[in-house]
């Protein structure tokens, strides 16, 4: 054999071997969109697991397996721009932190979360329009088929939940149940958008109106208030779109500076003593003035990360309301805008509003169909952290933002329909249409 031959030899070889290893890679990529919905409903807490394993794959495809000219790694300059000032901050705390120890092993945990996630976006927004189309498919029926797993988990008294923890009967605890719930909540608008994109507009009408029936028989009011909140933007955004998103920006700084005066304003009104009003809502409002008051006397620069965690009294020791054998240890002001507060005082509370304006523009930005299912996104989980029950630094309520991000952004790269060509439009309709189609802009980065 001649050295040419050789050469030729060894590299259609090499070629073949990174087919293979391409041909891998997408299919593990769909499987991973595949498991999202099962893995939040059967095991809700282990949503880092898939969020870190589809990043990984992810930035590997960019950086190894160059099948496609886009590919590449490409920078997602305001992604990466967020992440890196939340971890200035979050590090700069640590001077300050009451527990040293626990802040440093949550910096840690934010910085390999966080970054993966924010390098992943770049790839995210530059795979091949066939791989989206495949991804898009697989991410929707594991979210039909994770549905359904809950639907069952209601309906029978979580089984499910209790085999794959290996509890007995009355072991669980109904927060592990909720988190599950409030997972699936995240991931409900952007597979509506998702659904609407096929021409499937009674399936997009039934899932959001299904869930919310099915959370409606639950004990998470935090889920079915994320679902009820995100259907009335999503609807407000196809109708008015630049009303919608500068409505919830506006909301959005209004509670980003008004957190502290509006949890004295709670306290004042007497609602703690309402009867009316659920005995979780009005102790709600004692943990809220509690932390009120504990920002107050330091409200530039908070406490430090995990300060609330190190710093929280029982319940006990807040409440005038629960009865004497409810004793609960609070780890948090079960509060988004009072967490930052007290944790990283005003500075931290400008940082996190600008993120969060900065990301509220930039999903304004994205086609039609994939602004309005982020800002109905965006808006749910605003309403849920808002008054949730369990602290933001929870890894795995991060990374299913994470995916519920990840999933928007597919629904941005929705390839185009394919137009085929008649004899009346000639060769060129696939151009002309591609064209004339305002909801499918140029991908960009994020």
């Amino acid at each position: 054999m001649l050295p040419d031959d050789t050469v030729k030899t060894g590299l259609s070889i090499l070629r073949r071997i990174g087919q293979v290893l391409a041909g891998c890679w997408q299919l593990i990529l769909m499987l991973g969109f595949f498991a999202i919905g099962p893995v939040i409903s059967f095991v809700g807490l282990q949503s880092p697991i898939v969020t870190l394993a589809l990043s990984v794959f992810l930035i590997l495809g960019g950086l190894c397996l160059q099948t496609d000219r886009r590919l590449g790694l490409p920078i997602a300059p305001l992604a990466l721009a967020v992440v890196a000032l939340f971890l200035l901050v979050a590090g700069a705390s640590l001077y300050w932190t009451p527990d040293m120890d626990a802040a440093e092993r949550q910096l840690i945990q934010f910085a390999y979360t966080l970054l993966p996630i924010a390098c992943a976006i770049g790839v995210l927004m530059r795979l091949p329009d066939r791989l989206v189309r495949r991804l898009e498919w697989a991410f929707i029926a594991g979210i039909l088929i994770g549905m359904t797993i809950l639907v069952f988990e209601v309906k029978e008294g979580q089984p499910l939940h209790y085999w794959v923890q290996g509890l007995k009967p009355g072991e669980l605890s109904i927060n592990t149940f909720n988190r599950a719930l409030v997972g699936m909540a995240m991931l409900v608008f952007p597979t509506v958008g998702l659904v609407l994109a096929r021409g499937q507009n009674n399936l997009a009408i039934v899932i959001p109106v299904g869930y919310g029936a099915l959370l409606t028989q639950t004990e998470s009011q935090t889920a079915l208030l994320g679902v009820a909140v995100g259907a009335i933007v999503y609807v407000m955004a196809v109708r008015v779109p630049k009303f919608t998103a500068g409505m919830v920006g506006g909301i959005f700084v209004a509670l980003s500076i008004g957190a502290v005066p509006v949890a004295f304003a709670f306290d004042a009104s007497g609602l703690v003593h309402a009867d009316w009003l659920m005995l979780s809502a009005r102790h709600r409002i004692e943990v809220w003035h509690f932390a009120a008051e504990k920002i107050m006397a330091a409200p530039w620069l908070g406490y430090g990360l995990e300060s609330a965690q190190a710093t929280f009294p029982k319940a006990g020791e807040i409440s005038s309301i629960l009865p004497h054998d409810i004793n609960m240890v609070h780890r948090h002001p079960h509060n988004l805008f009072l967490q930052i507060w007290y944790e990283f005082g005003a500075l931290g509370a400008a940082v996190v509003m600008i993120a969060g304006l900065a990301m509220l523009w930039r999903l304004s930005k994205l086609a039609s169909r994939a602004g309005q299912a982020g800002i109905a996104t965006f808006s749910a989980c605003l309403a849920m952290v808002a008054v949730t029950s369990f602290s933001i630094w929870h890894t795995w309520f991060m990374c299913t933002l994470a995916l519920a991000l990840f999933s928007v952004l597919l629904l941005a790269r929705d390839p185009l329909p394919v137009v085929k060509p008649s004899a009346s439009t000639g060769s060129n309709a696939d151009d002309k249409a591609k064209q004339s189609d305002p909801e499918n802009p140029e991908p960009a980065g994020v």
